[in-house]
């Protein structure tokens, strides 16, 4: 992915459209591309695009279906970051997991790769401790999954 593709994603992560789609003000099913996984796991797990997107019911479950984490526009835009400098771990049935900090908190992120249609979705991202992550990458590394 190129640098300009790299700043439009940016761009769409502040635009208006992510927080009209969070406060259910976008008619329809929509998504956006709103990050990219390291180039290396797209290829490992066969999916040729890197671009990572979130849909409109992916945005809902999280922020609707789930109040009690107090989730925000502005923590997804920081829990984003962590698919590009994150710790990859492969979760058992098929999806990527991201672990790091960004903006001052841990991040566990979960990208889904649909390799059929070449496309890859945001399915969860969540504060996690960073005692949690770190013993998680700890015990994922030992193992021989976490990959670098």
């Amino acid at each position: 992915m190129s640098a300009t593709q790299i700043v439009d994603l940016q761009r769409k992560l502040g635009s208006p459209i992510l927080k009209a789609m969070a406060d259910g003000k976008m008619p329809g099913k929509y998504y956006v591309p709103v990050a990219q996984v390291p180039e290396g796991i797209a290829a490992a797990v066969g999916v040729e695009t890197s671009v990572v997107r979130l849909s409109q019911d992916s945005l809902n479950h999280i922020f609707a279906d789930h109040p009690e984490r107090g989730l925000k526009v502005e923590d997804l835009r920081a829990a984003i970051g962590v698919l590009r400098t994150g710790t990859m771990v492969p979760d058992p049935k098929g999806s990527i997991i991201a672990l790091g900090e960004s903006a001052k908190s841990w991040w566990r992120v979960v990208a889904k790769p649909v390799v059929a249609k070449n496309e890859w979705w945001i399915a969860s991202f969540h504060r996690k401790s960073e005692k949690s992550a770190r013993d998680y990458i700890r015990r994922n590394r030992t193992k021989g999954r976490v990959i670098e």
